[in-house]
C-alpha cells in the first residue's frame, strides 16, 4: 500500500503540527505533502518553517507565505492587530526562512502508486482563489485549464472537502493549525483539532481518509503565551 499524508494552513502554529506529525508517523505514510501558508499568524513561525524544512517533503507556496518575502498588502497595513503579527513574525525569521519560503512553487505533482496528484494552495492558477463545495462548476474551468490530474488538491479555505468535479476529484484536507468553525448564527471560532488527509494506494483502489487530531489546548495556550506574539489573547480567544 502507498500512502499520502497532506497537510495544509499551519499558519504559525508549530504546536499543532507536531501533534500532526505525531500522528503522521503512527499511520505509517511513505510521503508528506504540504499545501502552503506556514508561518503566520500564530506564535512559532520559526519553529513552523523549520519544522517543515527538515521534513524535505514536497511543499506549496501559500498566499500568507508572501508576506514574509514580498511588500505587505494593503488590508494588513490598515489593521494595526493584523500587521503587529506579521511584523512581530518577520523580525523572528532570517534569511533561510526567507529562502525556504521564496523556493516554494505554485504547484507540485506527485505520483502515488501510478496516480498523478496535483498539489496547490488554492488553485493550480494563483493562491487566493476559493473553492468551495458550491463553487460553480464553469467557475472552477478555468482555473484549472492544462491541468489534467484526477486528483486536485488545495488548502486554503480551512475547510475540509472532496467533491467530484469534471469526472477527478477536487480535495481539501482542511487546516492543521487554524481549522475553522462556522456555527449557524454566523459567528466562528477554532475546533479544537488539527486536521489533514490520507490518500491510499492498493490494488489499484483510491482511498481518501480526513482525520481529527485533538491538540491538548492548555499546553498549546500556554505555549503560545511563552512566545511573545502580539496580542496573545486574541489568538487564544479563537480557540476558546
Amino acid at each position: 500500500m502507498a500512502r499520502l499524508a497532506v497537510v495544509s494552513d499551519i499558519h504559525g502554529n508549530a504546536f499543532a503540527l507536531e501533534t500532526v506529525l505525531a500522528s503522521i508517523r503512527r499511520d505509517g505514510v511513505d510521503q508528506i505533502v504540504y499545501l502552503g501558508d506556514l508561518a503566520e499568524g500564530g506564535p512559532r513561525p520559526v519553529e513552523a518553517i523549520e519544522l517543515l524544512a527538515s521534513l524535505d517533503c514536497p511543499a506549496v507556496l501559500g498566499n500568507t507565505d508572501d508576506y514574509y518575502i514580498k511588500p505587505l498588502p494593503e488590508k494588513i497595513l490598515k489593521d494595526q492587530e493584523w500587521h503587529d503579527v506579521v511584523a512581530w513574525g518577520n523580525a523572528q525569521l532570517g534569511e533561510s526562512h526567507r529562502a525556504f519560503l521564496r523556493s516554494l512553487p505554485l504547484t507540485v505533482t506527485i505520483d502515488l502508486d501510478g496516480v498523478e496528484i496535483t498539489c496547490y494552495h488554492a488553485s493550480p492558477r494563483s493562491y487566493g482563489d476559493l473553492i468551495f463545495p458550491e463553487t460553480p462548476a464553469a467557475e472552477l474551468a478555468p482555473w484549472f485549464d492544462g491541468v489534467d490530474s484526477p486528483l486536485l488538491i488545495g488548502g486554503h479555505t480551512h475547510q475540509q472537502m472532496l467533491r467530484r468535479w469534471d469526472g477527478r476529484l477536487l480535495m481539501n484536507p482542511g487546516s492543521a493549525g487554524r481549522s475553522f468553525h462556522h456555527l449557524p448564527v454566523g459567528s466562528g471560532g477554532m475546533r479544537p483539532w488539527s486536521e489533514y488527509a490520507l490518500i491510499s494506494r492498493e490494488e489499484g483502489e483510491t482511498r481518501v481518509e480526513f482525520r481529527h487530531i485533538p491538540l491538548d489546548l492548555d499546553a498549546m495556550i500556554a505555549d503560545a503565551r511563552q512566545s511573545g506574539l502580539p496580542h496573545v489573547e486574541s489568538w487564544i480567544g479563537e480557540w476558546v
